[in-house]
């Protein structure tokens, strides 16, 4: 796979299935994300962030130790917002709080015309994990946001401000 040229270093691979792929995109890095549902899509999101940030590092490298737990709550317009509201929300978890998450609870649910939110983030602090952050994301954007129907479930495609 070709990385675009403002990713300092390829992600380290690590065994099992990948959930999401580097997009070239100008000035930005986009992902696309795949899932059988929303709130897979959002799970597989805060995989991407955090393979991302932490030296793609999957969950089963992290070593024992004392966890901790974030919980998200918000509303939504649509999919597209709830999917970038809640990367949003964990990016902010993640690298401002150090969190290295290794469960991803999502629930969702129809609030008159839009969707409820609900996110626990459970994992370890990055020092504590032995992880260090190895790239720096802005913000999750709106920029050309899509989910739709793929065989399977539902494609997205979000941009991340690096």
């Amino acid at each position: 796979m070709e990385f675009p040229r403002f990713v300092t270093r390829r992600p380290r691979r690590y065994s099992g299935r990948v959930p999401f792929e580097l997009i070239d995109h100008t000035g930005d890095l986009a992902v696309r994300l795949s899932a059988p549902d929303l709130a897979g899509l959002i799970r597989e999101g805060v995989a991407a962030l955090r393979a991302i940030l932490f030296e793609a590092a999957p969950p089963s490298s992290v070593p024992p130790g004392p966890e901790r737990e974030e919980r998200i709550e918000l509303r939504a317009l649509d999919a597209e917002d709830a999917l970038v509201q809640s990367l949003s929300e964990a990016l902010h978890a993640l690298q401002e709080g150090e969190l290295v998450p290794h469960v991803v609870e999502v629930d969702l649910s129809e609030r008159g015309a839009g969707l409820e939110v609900a996110l626990v983030l459970r994992g370890r602090d990055a020092a504590a994990s032995g992880l260090r952050r190895c790239e720096e994301i802005k913000a999750v954007t709106y920029h050309g946001v899509q989910v739709r129907p793929a065989p399977g479930g539902l494609e997205a495609r979000i941009v991340l401000d690096v």
